[in-house]
This record gives structure tokens, sequence and C-alpha cells, in this order.
């Protein structure tokens, strides 16, 4: 759509907006200006832990109501955006790990691979081994 006909939209609905505010009536729903990318439809929302769900009311009760929808959204972003960082973080991990054991079964274990191996990057089949 054209910034200039969003802009103009974007004006009126607000002029609606403030207009049932002033009269007492409930403010109106109006459809995105933008509709969802069809990506975001089809993966599933994972569902939120009761931690997260308090925080999330928390969050919302804090945000004017024509606000929230969008504030959930974010919430619900940013919680994705963690997950994906911890995973790409876990995986990142397990490469490490992996490396770390070929070498040391070839011999070429490195100063770094012995401090990992002290401070915790022990795999499991580390301390079977030392068992």
């Amino acid at each position: 759509m054209h910034a200039d006909a969003l802009y103009h939209r974007m004006l009126k609905q607000e002029a609606e907006m403030e207009a049932a505010k002033k009269e007492g009536r409930p403010i109106p729903k109006f459809a995105p200006l933008v509709p969802r990318p069809m990506a975001t439809s089809i993966t599933p929302e994972p569902e939120l832990t009761q931690e997260q769900q308090e925080t999330l009311k928390a969050r919302l009760e804090k945000v004017a109501e024509e606000d929230r929808a969008a504030e959930e959204e974010a919430y619900k972003g940013e919680l994705r955006a963690k997950a994906e960082v911890a995973s790409k973080v876990q995986g990142l991990w397990k490469q490490q790990e992996l490396e770390r054991q070929i070498r040391k079964q070839k011999g070429e274990e490195t100063l770094w691979d012995k401090a990992a191996g002290v401070f915790g990057g022990n795999s499991s089949s580390d301390n079977q081994e030392k068992k």
C-alpha cells in the first residue's frame, strides 16, 4: 500500500478512537494495515509457562488497552528470539564438544581443551572414562 494512503488511514482510525473515547463507547477494533506473513501463521505458538504467563499479565496491566495486543506479540517475539538464540548456543556447544573429543582421540588436545574439561566442559563419555 502507498505510504500516504497508510498515513491517512491511520489518522482516520485515530480520530475514530478519540471520538469513541469522548462518547464513552468501546474502542473500535480495526483490521491490521499490513497482513501477517504466511510463515508465522504456519509455525505453532509455543505454550507459555506459568511464570511467563504471570510476567505477560504484569506487563499487559501496565499498558493501555489498545496497545495490549501489540505488547503481547512483542513479548512472545522476545521469547521466540531467546529460544532461538539458546538453541543456537547449545548447538555450538555440542559442536565444540565433539571437536574437542576428536582432538583428544587424535592426541592433539590443546591447553584450552584441558581447561574446558576441568571447568565443566566434560562430556558424559569423559565422566565414564574417569570412573
